[in-house]
Protein backbone atom coordinates (compact mmCIF):
# COMPACT_ATOMS: atom_id res chain seq x y z
CA UNK A 1 0.00 0.00 0.00
CA UNK A 2 1.23 3.47 -0.85
CA UNK A 3 2.58 5.08 2.38
CA UNK A 4 1.02 8.45 1.54
CA UNK A 5 -2.37 6.81 1.04
CA UNK A 6 -1.90 4.89 4.30
CA UNK A 7 -1.30 8.17 6.18
CA UNK A 8 -4.27 10.01 4.67
CA UNK A 9 -6.60 7.07 5.32
CA UNK A 10 -5.47 6.37 8.88
CA UNK A 11 -7.68 6.72 11.94
CA UNK A 12 -4.82 8.47 13.72
CA UNK A 13 -5.02 11.37 11.26
CA UNK A 14 -8.75 11.61 11.96
CA UNK A 15 -8.12 11.91 15.70
CA UNK A 16 -5.42 14.55 15.20
CA UNK A 17 -7.62 16.64 12.90
CA UNK A 18 -10.57 16.47 15.28
CA UNK A 19 -8.29 17.49 18.16
CA UNK A 20 -7.03 20.51 16.19
CA UNK A 21 -10.64 21.35 15.37
CA UNK A 22 -11.49 21.47 19.06
CA UNK A 23 -8.47 23.70 19.76
CA UNK A 24 -9.46 26.01 16.88
CA UNK A 25 -13.04 26.32 18.16
CA UNK A 26 -11.74 26.98 21.69
CA UNK A 27 -9.43 29.86 20.73
CA UNK A 28 -11.86 31.19 18.13
CA UNK A 29 -14.62 31.39 20.73
CA UNK A 30 -12.34 33.32 23.09
CA UNK A 31 -11.14 35.69 20.36
CA UNK A 32 -14.72 36.43 19.36
CA UNK A 33 -14.93 39.01 22.16
CA UNK A 34 -12.20 40.98 20.38
CA UNK A 35 -13.17 40.59 16.73
CA UNK A 36 -16.89 39.88 16.66
CA UNK A 37 -18.59 36.91 15.01
CA UNK A 38 -18.09 37.87 11.36
CA UNK A 39 -14.37 38.69 11.58
CA UNK A 40 -13.65 35.70 13.84
CA UNK A 41 -15.31 33.41 11.34
CA UNK A 42 -13.15 34.86 8.57
CA UNK A 43 -9.92 34.66 10.57
CA UNK A 44 -10.34 31.23 12.13
CA UNK A 45 -12.77 29.20 10.06
CA UNK A 46 -12.57 30.65 6.54
CA UNK A 47 -8.78 30.50 6.31
CA UNK A 48 -6.01 27.94 5.90
CA UNK A 49 -4.09 29.07 8.99
CA UNK A 50 -4.37 31.59 11.80
CA UNK A 51 -1.88 33.14 14.22
CA UNK A 52 -3.66 33.25 17.54
CA UNK A 53 -2.43 35.17 20.63
CA UNK A 54 -2.63 32.10 22.85
CA UNK A 55 -1.24 33.57 26.11
CA UNK A 56 -3.54 36.60 26.04
CA UNK A 57 -6.57 34.41 25.38
CA UNK A 58 -5.64 31.89 28.07
CA UNK A 59 -5.33 34.76 30.53
CA UNK A 60 -8.96 35.58 29.75
CA UNK A 61 -9.90 32.03 30.77
CA UNK A 62 -8.19 32.59 34.11
CA UNK A 63 -10.52 35.51 34.79
CA UNK A 64 -8.49 38.35 33.37
CA UNK A 65 -8.85 40.52 30.30
CA UNK A 66 -7.06 40.43 26.97
CA UNK A 67 -3.44 41.41 27.67
CA UNK A 68 -1.90 43.44 24.84
CA UNK A 69 1.56 42.97 26.38
CA UNK A 70 1.31 39.22 25.75
CA UNK A 71 -0.28 39.53 22.31
CA UNK A 72 3.13 39.26 20.65
CA UNK A 73 3.23 35.55 21.47
CA UNK A 74 1.23 33.88 18.74
CA UNK A 75 0.98 30.23 17.82
CA UNK A 76 0.06 29.05 14.32
CA UNK A 77 -3.05 26.92 14.04
CA UNK A 78 -4.54 25.25 10.98
CA UNK A 79 -7.62 27.17 9.83
CA UNK A 80 -11.05 25.82 9.09
CA UNK A 81 -10.44 25.45 5.38
CA UNK A 82 -7.29 23.39 5.94
CA UNK A 83 -8.85 21.16 8.62
CA UNK A 84 -12.05 20.69 6.62
CA UNK A 85 -10.12 19.85 3.46
CA UNK A 86 -7.92 17.33 5.23
CA UNK A 87 -10.94 15.74 6.94
CA UNK A 88 -12.61 15.41 3.55
CA UNK A 89 -9.54 13.75 2.04
CA UNK A 90 -9.19 11.52 5.11
CA UNK A 91 -12.82 10.39 4.92
CA UNK A 92 -12.65 9.61 1.20
CA UNK A 93 -9.35 7.71 1.52
CA UNK A 94 -10.55 5.75 4.55
CA UNK A 95 -13.75 4.86 2.69
CA UNK A 96 -11.85 3.34 -0.25
CA UNK A 97 -9.36 1.63 2.08
CA UNK A 98 -11.73 -0.09 4.46
CA UNK A 99 -15.10 -0.14 2.69
CA UNK A 100 -16.02 -3.23 0.68
CA UNK A 101 -18.99 -2.82 -1.62
CA UNK A 102 -21.92 -4.84 -0.32
CA UNK A 103 -25.65 -4.32 0.09
CA UNK A 104 -25.10 -4.99 3.80
CA UNK A 105 -23.15 -1.71 4.01
CA UNK A 106 -25.59 0.44 2.08
CA UNK A 107 -26.29 2.53 5.16
CA UNK A 108 -22.59 3.19 5.76
CA UNK A 109 -22.14 4.29 2.14
CA UNK A 110 -25.07 6.74 2.43
CA UNK A 111 -23.76 8.08 5.74
CA UNK A 112 -20.31 8.70 4.26
CA UNK A 113 -21.87 10.38 1.22
CA UNK A 114 -23.87 12.67 3.51
CA UNK A 115 -20.78 13.67 5.52
CA UNK A 116 -18.83 14.38 2.31
CA UNK A 117 -21.70 16.49 0.96
CA UNK A 118 -21.88 18.37 4.27
CA UNK A 119 -18.17 19.24 4.12
CA UNK A 120 -18.35 20.26 0.47
CA UNK A 121 -21.41 22.44 1.10
CA UNK A 122 -19.58 24.16 3.96
CA UNK A 123 -16.78 25.16 1.59
CA UNK A 124 -19.18 26.37 -1.09
CA UNK A 125 -21.28 28.38 1.36
CA UNK A 126 -18.16 30.14 2.65
CA UNK A 127 -17.26 31.20 -0.91
CA UNK A 128 -20.69 31.79 -2.45
CA UNK A 129 -22.98 33.08 0.29
CA UNK A 130 -23.65 36.83 0.28
CA UNK A 131 -25.43 38.79 3.01
CA UNK A 132 -26.85 42.29 2.93
CA UNK A 133 -29.62 44.35 4.51
CA UNK A 134 -32.72 45.96 3.10
CA UNK A 135 -34.26 48.95 4.87
CA UNK A 136 -37.95 49.39 4.07
CA UNK A 137 -40.03 52.24 5.52
CA UNK A 138 -43.62 51.70 6.54
CA UNK A 139 -45.82 53.31 3.91
CA UNK A 140 -42.72 54.51 2.05
CA UNK A 141 -41.55 54.08 -1.51
CA UNK A 142 -40.84 50.55 -2.81
CA UNK A 143 -37.22 49.40 -2.48
CA UNK A 144 -35.34 47.32 -5.06
CA UNK A 145 -31.85 47.11 -3.53
CA UNK A 146 -30.05 45.89 -0.43
CA UNK A 147 -26.91 47.26 1.21
CA UNK A 148 -23.76 45.50 2.39
CA UNK A 149 -22.45 47.50 5.38
CA UNK A 150 -19.17 45.56 5.39
CA UNK A 151 -18.23 46.71 1.90
CA UNK A 152 -18.16 50.01 0.02
CA UNK A 153 -18.14 51.27 -3.54
CA UNK A 154 -17.22 54.52 -5.25
CA UNK A 155 -19.92 55.52 -7.72
CA UNK A 156 -20.00 58.03 -10.54
CA UNK A 157 -23.61 58.81 -11.40
CA UNK A 158 -24.55 60.40 -14.70
CA UNK A 159 -27.51 62.57 -13.67
CA UNK A 160 -28.07 64.12 -17.09
CA UNK A 161 -30.88 61.74 -18.02
CA UNK A 162 -34.45 62.89 -17.50
CA UNK A 163 -35.81 59.67 -16.02
CA UNK A 164 -32.86 57.34 -15.39
CA UNK A 165 -29.47 57.84 -13.72
CA UNK A 166 -26.56 55.85 -15.11
CA UNK A 167 -24.40 54.49 -12.28
CA UNK A 168 -20.79 53.36 -12.68
CA UNK A 169 -19.54 51.44 -9.64
CA UNK A 170 -15.90 51.02 -8.56
CA UNK A 171 -15.45 48.29 -5.89
CA UNK A 172 -13.57 49.01 -2.67
CA UNK A 173 -10.80 46.56 -3.61
CA UNK A 174 -9.66 48.93 -6.38
CA UNK A 175 -9.47 52.01 -4.14
CA UNK A 176 -5.73 51.85 -3.53
CA UNK A 177 -3.84 55.14 -3.07
CA UNK A 178 -1.91 56.09 -6.20
CA UNK A 179 -3.86 53.81 -8.53
CA UNK A 180 -5.48 55.14 -11.71
CA UNK A 181 -8.77 53.43 -12.56
CA UNK A 182 -9.84 53.24 -16.20
CA UNK A 183 -13.58 53.57 -16.85
CA UNK A 184 -14.33 52.26 -20.37
CA UNK A 185 -17.95 53.39 -20.21
CA UNK A 186 -17.04 56.96 -19.17
CA UNK A 187 -14.80 59.63 -20.78
CA UNK A 188 -12.92 60.19 -17.50
CA UNK A 189 -10.49 58.33 -15.25
CA UNK A 190 -10.20 58.19 -11.46
CA UNK A 191 -6.97 58.53 -9.51
CA UNK A 192 -7.13 57.53 -5.84
CA UNK A 193 -5.25 60.00 -3.64
CA UNK A 194 -6.14 58.50 -0.24
CA UNK A 195 -8.46 55.87 1.21
CA UNK A 196 -9.33 55.10 4.84
CA UNK A 197 -11.54 52.11 5.81
CA UNK A 198 -12.93 54.00 8.82
CA UNK A 199 -12.91 57.76 9.21
CA UNK A 200 -14.91 60.81 10.15
CA UNK A 201 -15.34 63.69 7.72
CA UNK A 202 -15.50 67.09 9.39
CA UNK A 203 -15.08 70.80 8.74
CA UNK A 204 -11.46 71.66 9.48
CA UNK A 205 -12.22 74.79 11.54
CA UNK A 206 -14.68 72.93 13.76
CA UNK A 207 -12.28 70.03 14.25
CA UNK A 208 -9.47 72.46 15.15
CA UNK A 209 -11.57 74.12 17.86
CA UNK A 210 -12.57 70.74 19.23
CA UNK A 211 -8.96 69.54 19.46
CA UNK A 212 -7.82 72.80 21.07
CA UNK A 213 -10.49 72.41 23.74
CA UNK A 214 -9.37 68.83 24.39
CA UNK A 215 -5.77 70.01 24.85
CA UNK A 216 -6.92 72.28 27.66
CA UNK A 217 -8.35 69.32 29.56
CA UNK A 218 -5.78 68.26 32.22
CA UNK A 219 -7.19 64.70 32.28
CA UNK A 220 -6.08 63.96 28.74
CA UNK A 221 -3.20 61.39 28.82
CA UNK A 222 0.24 62.61 27.64
CA UNK A 223 0.27 60.22 24.66
CA UNK A 224 -3.07 61.54 23.44
CA UNK A 225 -1.89 65.12 23.97
CA UNK A 226 1.04 64.52 21.65
CA UNK A 227 -1.33 63.19 18.98
CA UNK A 228 -3.68 66.14 19.45
CA UNK A 229 -0.81 68.62 19.24
CA UNK A 230 0.35 67.15 15.94
CA UNK A 231 -3.20 67.23 14.58
CA UNK A 232 -3.66 70.85 15.67
CA UNK A 233 -0.41 71.86 13.96
CA UNK A 234 -1.55 70.26 10.74
CA UNK A 235 -4.97 71.92 10.89
CA UNK A 236 -3.53 75.34 11.75
CA UNK A 237 -1.22 75.23 8.75
CA UNK A 238 -4.25 74.68 6.55
CA UNK A 239 -2.48 71.88 4.65
CA UNK A 240 -3.94 68.82 6.39
CA UNK A 241 -6.49 67.01 4.26
CA UNK A 242 -6.33 63.50 5.81
CA UNK A 243 -5.28 63.02 9.45
CA UNK A 244 -4.13 59.64 10.72
CA UNK A 245 -5.16 58.01 13.98
CA UNK A 246 -1.97 59.35 15.61
CA UNK A 247 -2.63 62.92 14.51
CA UNK A 248 -0.04 63.04 11.74
CA UNK A 249 -0.98 64.34 8.31
CA UNK A 250 -1.40 61.45 5.85
CA UNK A 251 -2.33 63.62 2.86
CA UNK A 252 -1.70 67.34 2.38
CA UNK A 253 -3.72 69.60 0.18
CA UNK A 254 -0.55 70.50 -1.68
CA UNK A 255 -1.27 71.14 -5.31
CA UNK A 256 -4.56 69.19 -5.39
CA UNK A 257 -7.26 71.26 -7.11
CA UNK A 258 -9.85 70.62 -4.42
CA UNK A 259 -13.52 70.91 -5.27
CA UNK A 260 -16.81 70.42 -3.48
CA UNK A 261 -16.89 69.82 0.26
CA UNK A 262 -13.11 70.00 0.71
CA UNK A 263 -12.88 73.36 -1.05
CA UNK A 264 -16.05 75.15 0.02
CA UNK A 265 -16.27 74.00 3.64
CA UNK A 266 -12.64 73.17 4.41
CA UNK A 267 -13.42 69.50 4.85
CA UNK A 268 -10.87 67.12 6.33
CA UNK A 269 -10.82 63.38 6.99
CA UNK A 270 -9.91 62.10 10.44
CA UNK A 271 -8.86 58.43 10.32
CA UNK A 272 -10.25 56.22 13.09
CA UNK A 273 -9.38 52.69 14.23
CA UNK A 274 -11.15 50.05 12.21
CA UNK A 275 -13.93 48.30 14.11
CA UNK A 276 -14.79 44.61 13.75
CA UNK A 277 -17.72 44.44 16.16
CA UNK A 278 -20.96 43.09 14.76
CA UNK A 279 -23.07 46.02 15.99
CA UNK A 280 -20.74 48.69 14.57
CA UNK A 281 -20.11 49.83 11.02
CA UNK A 282 -16.94 51.31 9.61
CA UNK A 283 -17.43 54.58 7.71
CA UNK A 284 -14.92 54.66 4.83
CA UNK A 285 -13.74 57.86 3.15
CA UNK A 286 -11.71 58.56 0.02
CA UNK A 287 -10.05 61.44 -1.82
CA UNK A 288 -10.07 61.04 -5.61
CA UNK A 289 -8.95 63.11 -8.57
CA UNK A 290 -10.94 63.05 -11.80
CA UNK A 291 -8.82 62.98 -14.95
CA UNK A 292 -9.96 63.84 -18.46
CA UNK A 293 -9.23 61.82 -21.58
CA UNK A 294 -5.75 63.37 -21.84
CA UNK A 295 -4.86 62.60 -18.22
CA UNK A 296 -5.26 66.22 -17.08
CA UNK A 297 -6.78 66.75 -13.64
CA UNK A 298 -10.29 68.19 -13.62
CA UNK A 299 -10.43 68.41 -9.83
CA UNK A 300 -10.13 66.48 -6.57
CA UNK A 301 -13.06 65.54 -4.35
CA UNK A 302 -13.39 64.19 -0.84
CA UNK A 303 -16.30 61.78 -0.29
CA UNK A 304 -17.38 59.66 2.65
CA UNK A 305 -19.98 56.95 3.21
CA UNK A 306 -21.07 59.02 6.22
CA UNK A 307 -22.17 62.04 4.19
CA UNK A 308 -25.80 62.79 4.99
CA UNK A 309 -28.31 65.29 3.77
CA UNK A 310 -26.37 68.17 5.35
CA UNK A 311 -23.54 67.70 2.83
CA UNK A 312 -24.47 68.71 -0.73
CA UNK A 313 -23.80 66.19 -3.51
CA UNK A 314 -20.28 66.25 -4.94
CA UNK A 315 -20.71 66.96 -8.66
CA UNK A 316 -18.71 67.96 -11.73
CA UNK A 317 -19.47 68.71 -15.37
CA UNK A 318 -17.58 67.24 -18.30
CA UNK A 319 -18.44 66.84 -21.96
CA UNK A 320 -21.86 68.38 -21.49
CA UNK A 321 -22.80 65.80 -18.84
CA UNK A 322 -23.25 66.23 -15.10
CA UNK A 323 -21.75 63.58 -12.85
CA UNK A 324 -22.13 62.99 -9.13
CA UNK A 325 -19.35 61.40 -7.06
CA UNK A 326 -20.27 59.41 -3.95
CA UNK A 327 -18.81 56.79 -1.68
CA UNK A 328 -21.51 54.55 -0.30
CA UNK A 329 -22.01 51.08 1.08
CA UNK A 330 -22.21 48.47 -1.65
CA UNK A 331 -25.64 47.99 -3.18
CA UNK A 332 -27.18 44.98 -4.90
CA UNK A 333 -30.08 45.86 -7.19
CA UNK A 334 -32.94 43.48 -8.03
CA UNK A 335 -35.54 43.36 -10.84
CA UNK A 336 -38.38 43.50 -8.29
CA UNK A 337 -39.60 45.86 -5.57
CA UNK A 338 -40.63 45.39 -1.96
CA UNK A 339 -42.99 47.82 -0.24
CA UNK A 340 -43.70 47.70 3.49
CA UNK A 341 -47.38 48.08 4.34
CA UNK A 342 -47.19 47.38 8.07
CA UNK A 343 -44.55 46.43 10.64
CA UNK A 344 -45.48 44.76 13.94
CA UNK A 345 -43.30 44.60 17.04
CA UNK A 346 -45.00 42.29 19.52
CA UNK A 347 -43.86 42.08 23.15
CA UNK A 348 -44.64 39.75 26.00
CA UNK A 349 -47.42 41.28 28.14
CA UNK A 350 -46.11 43.55 30.87
CA UNK A 351 -42.51 43.46 29.62
CA UNK A 352 -40.25 45.03 27.00
CA UNK A 353 -39.04 41.61 25.86
CA UNK A 354 -39.73 41.18 22.12
CA UNK A 355 -41.89 38.23 21.23
CA UNK A 356 -42.09 38.61 17.46
CA UNK A 357 -41.18 40.93 14.60
CA UNK A 358 -43.22 40.76 11.41
CA UNK A 359 -43.42 42.70 8.16
CA UNK A 360 -46.43 42.77 5.89
CA UNK A 361 -45.03 43.57 2.45
CA UNK A 362 -46.10 43.78 -1.17
CA UNK A 363 -43.81 41.91 -3.56
CA UNK A 364 -43.93 43.41 -7.04
CA UNK A 365 -42.04 41.84 -9.96
CA UNK A 366 -43.29 43.40 -13.23
CA UNK A 367 -41.06 41.19 -15.37
CA UNK A 368 -42.80 38.04 -14.10
CA UNK A 369 -46.21 39.55 -13.54
CA UNK A 370 -46.00 38.97 -9.78
CA UNK A 371 -47.72 41.26 -7.29
CA UNK A 372 -48.77 39.65 -4.05
CA UNK A 373 -48.81 40.28 -0.28
CA UNK A 374 -46.29 38.42 1.86
CA UNK A 375 -45.81 38.21 5.61
CA UNK A 376 -42.21 37.88 6.81
CA UNK A 377 -41.65 37.09 10.47
CA UNK A 378 -39.18 35.34 12.75
CA UNK A 379 -38.18 31.88 11.44
CA UNK A 380 -40.50 32.34 8.44
CA UNK A 381 -38.50 34.03 5.68
CA UNK A 382 -39.47 34.87 2.13
CA UNK A 383 -37.66 32.90 -0.57
CA UNK A 384 -37.80 34.49 -3.99
CA UNK A 385 -35.55 34.70 -7.08
CA UNK A 386 -32.72 32.78 -5.39
CA UNK A 387 -32.77 35.11 -2.36
CA UNK A 388 -33.95 34.62 1.21
CA UNK A 389 -35.40 37.57 3.14
CA UNK A 390 -35.23 37.17 6.92
CA UNK A 391 -36.82 39.48 9.46
CA UNK A 392 -33.73 40.83 11.23
CA UNK A 393 -34.51 44.02 13.13
CA UNK A 394 -36.29 47.38 13.06
CA UNK A 395 -35.54 51.10 13.40
CA UNK A 396 -37.08 54.57 13.59
CA UNK A 397 -39.59 53.77 16.35
CA UNK A 398 -40.94 50.64 14.66
CA UNK A 399 -41.57 52.39 11.33
CA UNK A 400 -38.62 50.84 9.46
CA UNK A 401 -38.20 47.12 8.94
CA UNK A 402 -34.69 45.72 8.46
CA UNK A 403 -34.58 42.57 6.35
CA UNK A 404 -31.52 40.36 6.06
CA UNK A 405 -31.07 39.36 2.42
CA UNK A 406 -29.09 36.16 1.84
CA UNK A 407 -27.98 34.81 -1.52
CA UNK A 408 -26.89 31.19 -1.13
CA UNK A 409 -27.16 29.01 -4.25
CA UNK A 410 -26.38 25.82 -2.28
CA UNK A 411 -28.66 26.42 0.71
CA UNK A 412 -30.40 23.07 0.20
CA UNK A 413 -27.17 21.04 0.26
CA UNK A 414 -26.77 20.89 4.08
CA UNK A 415 -30.38 19.69 4.40
CA UNK A 416 -29.78 16.97 1.81
CA UNK A 417 -26.54 16.00 3.58
CA UNK A 418 -28.24 15.64 6.97
CA UNK A 419 -31.05 13.68 5.32
CA UNK A 420 -28.53 11.28 3.76
CA UNK A 421 -26.73 10.79 7.08
CA UNK A 422 -29.99 10.12 8.92
CA UNK A 423 -31.27 7.81 6.19
CA UNK A 424 -27.97 5.92 6.08
CA UNK A 425 -27.96 5.40 9.85
CA UNK A 426 -31.57 4.16 9.78
CA UNK A 427 -30.88 1.75 6.92
CA UNK A 428 -27.73 0.41 8.61
CA UNK A 429 -29.62 -0.01 11.87
CA UNK A 430 -32.37 -1.96 10.10
CA UNK A 431 -29.84 -4.18 8.31
CA UNK A 432 -27.99 -4.89 11.56
CA UNK A 433 -31.26 -5.55 13.37
CA UNK A 434 -32.43 -8.05 10.73
CA UNK A 435 -29.08 -9.88 10.87
CA UNK A 436 -29.33 -10.03 14.66
CA UNK A 437 -32.88 -11.41 14.50
CA UNK A 438 -31.86 -14.10 11.99
CA UNK A 439 -28.95 -15.21 14.17
CA UNK A 440 -31.25 -15.40 17.18
CA UNK A 441 -33.76 -17.46 15.28
CA UNK A 442 -31.13 -19.92 14.06
CA UNK A 443 -29.81 -20.40 17.58
CA UNK A 444 -33.18 -21.27 19.11
CA UNK A 445 -34.02 -24.95 19.81
CA UNK A 446 -36.85 -26.46 17.76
Amino acid sequence: MNPVFRIFSSLGLTVVLLAFSMVLVFFGTLDQSRWGIHETQRLYFESFYVLTPALSLLKMVAGGSFDLNLAWFKIPLPGGFLLGGLLLVNLVCAHFRYFKASWKKTGIALTHAGVVLLLVSGFLIAFLQEESQMYVDEGGVPVNFSTDFRDAELVLIDTSGEDVDRVTSIPRSLLKPGSVIELPELPVKVRVEAYTPNAGAAIGANLLRHYEQMLQNPQVPPAQKRELTEAVDGLKSGEALVLGTEGRTLLSKGTLPLKGFAERMGGVIQEQPESFQDNESNIPAVVVSILDENGETIGAWMVSAGFGGNIPPQTFDYGGQTYQIALRFKRDYYPFWIQLKDFSHDKYPGTEIPRNYSSDIILNDPGKGVERPVKIYMNHPLRYAGLTFFQQSFANNDTTSILMVVRNPVWTWPYIAVLLVGLGMCIQFCISLSRFIRREQKGRPA
